[in-house]
């Protein structure tokens, strides 16, 4: 169960469970650069150390908070297109306009998109998000979770 977690197969861990894997945090300030890119993001604080973690990449979830839910795709990693040098959990939500900060989410993960990357530029990186939102929209859709 905790390499299928590792290794971003959630289907794999969904049919263990019989439920999709889930990470509770709270969020935190970032450095607000996802807004001016339009794509926001909530920084999601794990405050036990003994929790797992998924491996670095992009993924499509669900978030609870105060009995709502949203989809989203949220990344897990390094942010090497900013040169970060520290991991960050960064959800961005759809469809949401909440002020989130200091907020506890419930963030199930249904799908692993991709590996987190470089990008040249931060239009690439946004031209790729795109990209994942759409992905992730679609397999939404093929889920019946739109």
């Amino acid at each position: 169960m905790r390499k299928a977690i590792a290794t971003g197969a959630f289907e794999l861990v969904h049919d263990f469970l019989g439920r999709y894997f889930e990470l509770t945090g709270t969020v935190n300030r970032g450095e607000g650069l996802g807004r001016t890119i339009n794509f926001p993001t909530a920084n999601i604080s794990v405050a036990e150390s003994y929790k797992l973690i998924p491996s670095i990449g992009v993924y499509l979830v669900t978030v609870q908070n105060d009995n709502l839910c949203y989809n989203g795709m949220m990344n897990i990693g390094t942010r090497p297109t900013l040169d970060g040098e520290h991991q960050t959990l960064e959800a961005h939500l759809f469809d949401c306009e909440k002020d989130l900060y200091s907020q506890k989410l419930k963030i199930s993960f249904l799908e692993k998109i991709r590996d987190e990357q470089r990008f040249e530029s931060l239009d690439a990186l946004k031209i790729q998000l795109k990209k994942d939102k759409e992905i992730c929209k679609r397999i939404l859709i093929k889920k019946g979770l739109h």
